[in-house]
């Protein structure tokens, strides 16, 4: 029995390769996604008072359930909340930049 080293390696590459792609394309979905999910629990807790934790669980969990299962065992629900949060600091600073501008310009 002769083995193809080569074939075999290759072979392998190329699943590592075709996976650590999907890895980086669901990471990179989930930042987008995760942008309009807090949108949109903003709007659905709007007049609730104090709902941020709520919100929050809201969008982890939207979120966590568009994974594919075989990348739930290396994206796990921690990773998306970190993703969230990290989108969530990344809107707030630009509204803040935003907010600053307007108050800049009055004052000006």
């Amino acid at each position: 029995m002769n083995i193809d080293w080569l074939q075999i390696i290759t072979t392998i590459l190329l699943v590592v390769a075709g996976f650590f792609i999907s890895y980086i394309k669901t990471k990179t979905n989930l930042m987008d996604k995760a942008q309009h999910a807090i949108n949109h629990a903003e709007k659905q807790y709007e007049s609730y008072t104090k709902a941020g934790a709520q919100k929050f669980e809201y969008v982890v969990d939207f979120l966590y359930s568009t994974i594919p299962a075989p990348l739930k065992m290396f994206i796990t629900r921690e990773t998306v909340a970190q993703i969230t949060q990290s989108v969530f600091d990344s809107m707030k600073r630009f509204a803040e930049q935003q907010l600053d501008k307007v108050f800049k310009e009055k004052k000006d």
